[in-house]
């Protein structure tokens, strides 16, 4: 029984379906990759890149590692920083740029999952225990459904507040 909840589901779902985009947005940047780089080195990136990543989001979402969270927090907020001038060429190619911010705001909203209340609780080894239906009550559940809907609605704000900060970066590079 997978008693994990839902946010680390969640979080885990959004960055694998964030790295089958990186793999599609690579294969759009291949030819343009090219013309900077020899096919080795970019396979070796993009394969160092794909199994660093999978590797943490396994560590986080299934050993509760509170390291490999802080590392994958780091990584994303330096390849931001490499990112943002990059937005603006990979945007000139068409598709590419579309999937990048598409996999960015995915894993934006991953990281928020990870710092949800529920989560922290999980990972220090205090998550909920499996519960039987006879102790599970309606007033619980309602509870469980407002709290949910509220971290869907600052999840979907800070999306909004990303994609707005992007746009405005992109348009002033």
């Amino acid at each position: 029984m997978d008693n994990r909840p839902l946010s680390i589901k969640r979080f885990e779902m959004l960055y694998y379906i964030s790295l089958l985009i990186g793999v599609v947005t690579s294969a759009i940047m291949y030819e343009s990759m090219l013309r900077q780089a020899s096919p080795l080195f970019i396979g070796i990136v993009q394969f160092f890149t794909f199994a660093s990543t999978a590797l943490l989001i396994f560590l986080i979402s299934r050993k509760r590692s509170k390291i490999a969270k802080w590392f994958l927090v780091g990584m994303w907020a330096i390849g931001l920083i490499f990112y943002i001038p990059q937005l603006s060429q990979m945007l000139h190619v068409g598709l590419a740029g579309v999937f990048s911010i598409i996999q960015l705001c995915l894993q934006a909203v991953g990281l928020y999952y990870l710092f949800t209340d529920e989560v922290k609780e999980w990972m220090d080894g205090k998550g909920k225990k499996a519960l039987s239906l006879s102790e599970i009550n309606s007033s619980q559940t309602n509870a469980n459904n407002e709290k949910q809907a509220k971290d869907n609605l600052w999840a979907a704000f800070f999306v909004l507040v990303f994609v707005i900060f992007i746009v405005f970066v992109v348009r002033n590079t």
